[in-house]
């Protein structure tokens, strides 16, 4: 069984605020959780082969070579504001 003070403490590490009035609720519904898990525990996966991926599907993407894909001159003239050899944007952080 999880703990009011086990609850208490994923809240804050997940940056939840929960009302003391939803603590035992999430208390019970929590320890549902882990008891499934404990059950999934138990299960005989020895003959089980590990699942590599969700799917039989081949990755059809092209290699990943580097190169020079266009000179930054070029780049830097396309754009619509422009600094010395920095392209301007609006302002991202605050």
């Amino acid at each position: 069984m999880i703990s009011k003070k086990e609850v208490k403490k994923v809240a804050t590490l997940s940056y939840l605020e929960i009302k003391e009035e939803e603590i035992e609720k999430y208390t019970q519904e929590l320890s549902k959780i882990m008891d499934f898990f404990n059950i999934l525990q138990k299960v005989d996966t020895q003959e089980v082969r590990p699942l590599l991926g969700s799917s039989d599907l081949e990755d059809i993407t092209r290699a990943d070579n580097s190169g020079i894909s266009a000179e930054n001159k070029e780049l830097i003239k396309g754009a619509p504001r422009k600094q010395d050899s920095y392209i301007k944007t609006k302002a991202v952080l605050k």
